[in-house]
Parts: structure tokens; C-alpha cells; sequence
């Protein structure tokens, strides 16, 4: 990389420590993004979008589907979602998979960045 001057800083590697500390050159999209999601009037209740985004607090009949979207969205299969369908809304059941797999990624990203603090901190 390019550095700036005979104080040797480099001014790509800051820019890219600031956007890093501040979630990311894209955080404020995202984070309205994120809050229009969860907290916007919908079909499903913004608090019940909000627990699956968490992934806790949650009526039974859609504990195991969040559940499954958190740990492993790849095991989601038709009879997970036909389960939840039967006290749902297709609507309610879209929604509620969306927040549930916004809150997923979320919680990724929040790992991802605080192991690369950590891993930069040694």
C-alpha cells in the first residue's frame, strides 16, 4: 500500500481501521435497514419481529423454525415452515423468517468485527 509521507501513515489502512470501528462504510444503511425491518407496521407485531430477530421470547408454534434460521438456516425445510403456516399467516411467517435472519447475521457480524478487534489488539 501507499504510504503518505515521511511519517510513513498510510491513509488506506486508517481509512479502512475507521470504517472497521464504525461497522462498516455501509452501517448507517444498514442499521436503518435493520430498524425499518423489525419496527416498521407489518402483519407480525414489531415485538414479535424483534424477539425472532433476537431469537428468543417467541410463541412455541415458531420457537423451532427461528431456532433453525439462527443456528442453521440450511436445515430449514417445508415442514418447518408448514408447522408455523398452521397458526400464521404466509405474511406473518415471511416477515418473521426475514427478521429472524437479519437478527442472525447481525449477531454474525457483530462476532466477525470483535474477533478482528481482538485478533488486531495482539
Amino acid at each position: 500500500m501507499k504510504s503518505d509521507g515521511a511519517n510513513g501513515s498510510n491513509s488506506a489502512v486508517e481509512a479502512q481501521d475507521s470504517r472497521t470501528a464504525s461497522g462498516g462504510r455501509h452501517a448507517r444503511v444498514r442499521a436503518e435497514f435493520v430498524h425499518h425491518i423489525l419496527n416498521s407496521d407489518a402483519e407480525s407485531g414489531g415485538a414479535q419481529r424483534r424477539a425472532a430477530a433476537r431469537g428468543e421470547g417467541l410463541p412455541e408454534h415458531l420457537e423451532q423454525l427461528v431456532d433453525k434460521i439462527h443456528r442453521n438456516s440450511y436445515k430449514v425445510v417445508d415442514e418447518d415452515i408448514d408447522a408455523a403456516l398452521a397458526e400464521c399467516s404466509e405474511d406473518e411467517i415471511f416477515e418473521i423468517i426475514l427478521a429472524a435472519s437479519i437478527g442472525a447475521a447481525e449477531q454474525r457480524v457483530a462476532a466477525g468485527l470483535k474477533a478482528a478487534e481482538e485478533a488486531m489488539a495482539k
